[in-house]
């Protein structure tokens, strides 16, 4: 058992996604110089005593009521003031958070490394109970109504009461196949009755919400003899379902049956974006690809040469990427031209999360941007 954990621990090491999945050379595009964003604020959190790089280096940011929401590998979480950046308080959970949170008026939901999910007061961070569930909680929590749905890295799913903190179901999802795999998970998704989830073997599963039956499973990886895994959260649009893996495609698939409509060649780990007839990804060698959501052709695609990419954030007209070399990108959403280079001084590595004239994004160094619109959205 020894062994065969420090083989899975030199693997995720040498595989994560990191400057290694991006590819090197050539030079980022240039932009048109146009002043669209500026940085209204940042803030430091403290990211905790390891050096060691791997994904997910620190949670993404959550915002909600006037305040940005945010953990890091020190395993303090933070609710930071929107308006001006000021830390208004932090809590100390017992172990490393590298999942995003979700927040409702009054409570805001995560869960750590160690596998404890935490209910805080949203105002002043009094804990409001926690629960263990055993298994690392990598992906962001789902709220619906007054049930909180958590997925482990032990493929175990569990359905929470969201004011008390009581279980009220817990399932198991078997998988396909043992195999390495990179550090992450796909986030539970609820829609309607459903919860969808993509898992680190290529499977992905679609359970009842209200006692966590398998509705449907598919095997999206198949044939694939490296890493098989859906770690981006599933986009849900209609009856449509659009997921992304590093097994090297992004599909459409009917949210009914699990059925494949089409399959289109990128790899990726990160959230994708849905807006109008397009999908956006960034995608593990370095690019900014948008397809079409009916047909899958590609639209339009940009190569950053910048390292690894965060997700994209949309906020009006406008893409919003993170990269490595510590740039932020701003493309016009409908044809791909890189308006402006934003200067974020250390790498992005989390989702960006849009606000209403403002996104946020959180490095891997442990840094908060706050990066508002400064022109009229298109």
């Amino acid at each position: 058992m020894k062994t065969k954990i420090i083989l899975v621990l030199v693997v995720v090491l040498f595989f994560a996604p990191s400057p290694l999945l991006a590819k090197k050379g050539g030079h980022p595009p240039k932009d048109l110089r146009q002043k669209i964003f500026s940085t209204v604020w940042t803030r430091s959190l403290k990211t905790g005593p390891s050096a060691k790089r791997y994904f997910p280096e620190s949670a993404s940011p959550y915002v909600g009521n006037g305040k940005v929401f945010a953990g890091t590998h020190s395993s303090n979480f933070y609710a930071i003031n929107e308006a001006d950046g000021k830390i208004l308080w932090i809590f100390r959970s017992n172990g490393p958070i590298a999942s995003q949170p979700i927040a409702d008026e009054s409570t805001v939901y995560f869960g750590n490394n160690k596998g404890t999910v935490y209910a805080l007061d949203a105002s002043s961070g009094d804990k409001r109970w926690e629960y263990f569930v055993g298994g690392e909680i990598l992906g962001q929590p789902a709220l619906q109504g007054n049930s909180l749905y958590v997925v482990t890295t032990s493929r175990e799913v569990y359905c929470l009461d969201a004011e008390s903190g009581s279980e009220r179901w817990n399932v198991y999802i078997k998988g396909f196949e043992n195999r390495f795999t990179m550090r992450g998970i796909s986030p539970v998704v609820a829609a309607g009755e459903r919860l969808y989830i993509g898992f680190a073997d290529g499977q992905v599963v679609a359970l009842s919400s209200g006692g966590g039956s398998v509705v449907w499973s598919l095997n999206l990886a198949e044939g694939n003899p490296v890493f098989k895994d859906v770690d981006a959260a599933i986009a849900v649009e209609g009856g449509s379902l659009y997921v992304v893996g590093y097994f090297g495609y992004l599909a459409k698939l009917a949210a009914g049956s699990g059925q494949v409509v089409w399959k289109k060649e990128v790899k990726s780990g990160a959230d994708m974006v849905l807006d109008g007839s397009l999908i956006y990804v960034s995608s593990t060698d370095g690019r900014v690809v948008a397809f079409d959501k009916g047909s899958g052709v590609r639209q339009w695609e940009v190569a950053l040469n910048s390292g690894a990419l965060s997700a994209p954030g949309l906020i009006g007209g406008y893409l919003v990427v993170g990269a490595e070399n510590g740039r932020g990108f701003v493309f016009d959403k409908n044809d791909g031209r890189v308006l402006q280079t934003l200067s974020l001084t250390s790498g992005v590595w989390g989702n960006p999360f849009p606000g209403d004239s403002r996104v946020y994004l959180l490095s891997g160094s442990g840094k908060v941007y706050s990066i508002q619109s400064i022109l009229q959205s298109t």
